[in-house]
């Protein structure tokens, strides 16, 4: 056996593990945005009357697709940071557990931002729904309350 086939073999279970990972943690990934979508979804559906008046009241599309991007940027931001602190502290106790190396920080960094832009892409269909609700929906939903 050459060189090359050697390393192949002797790799072939890390490669093996770190495809699997890669999966799961894309399929984790897609659950994650498909349910900051309907977060945001379900919060556009539930305020269209809002959404109506303040349109009503003069504001402009812009205006209302960052309010949700906002909305959502300081909430995906709270779960990034409540789920870092968490994985640090896993880290570490597991490091100490089972004797293993630490995660660097980096990777904490860009999962973080990577989760951020995520959730930010996920909510932007829902607020675009949000900015096209007419101003007319206002009144025609407070009429038949």
């Amino acid at each position: 056996m050459t060189f090359t086939e050697v390393k192949q073999q002797s790799y072939q279970a890390e490669y093996a593990a770190s495809m699997t990972l890669l999966w799961v943690v894309g399929c984790l990934s897609l659950v994650t945005a498909l349910g900051i979508f309907g977060q945001a979804r379900f919060a556009v559906t539930r305020r269209v009357r809002q959404i109506g008046i303040r349109r009503a009241l003069g504001a402009q599309q812009g205006q209302i697709v960052g309010y949700f991007m906002l909305e959502n940027a300081l909430l995906t931001l709270f779960g990034v940071a409540l789920g870092c602190v968490a994985a640090i502290i896993l880290n570490m106790q597991f490091s100490n557990w089972f004797e293993l190396a630490t995660v660097p920080a980096e990777f904490f960094a860009l999962g973080g931002v990577c989760m951020m832009l995520l959730g930010q892409a996920a909510t932007l269909a829902p607020a675009c729904r949000a900015a096209r609700v007419s101003p007319a929906i206002a009144s025609r939903l407070g009429a038949s309350r």
